[in-house]
């Protein structure tokens, strides 16, 4: 009996573990190309600020 429950307490841990590897996973997808285009506006507005040209130009869709 105890080893029944044994193995049921491990594949509900396992499973938890994938289904939060998985959330953390859509969440970095989503948080990724907001990142990187955040990232890229700091950088012109700190190019623009020093009077040098334009380092990217945004493609908005």
């Amino acid at each position: 009996m105890n080893d029944k429950i044994q193995v049921l307490f491990e594949e509900n841990y396992e499973t938890y573990l994938k289904e939060m590897e998985a959330e953390l996973k859509a969440l970095n997808f989503q948080f990724n190309p907001h990142f990187l285009y955040n990232r890229l506006n700091i950088i012109n507005y700190l190019a623009i600020e020093n009077k040098q040209s334009r380092s990217w130009t945004p493609k908005i869709k």
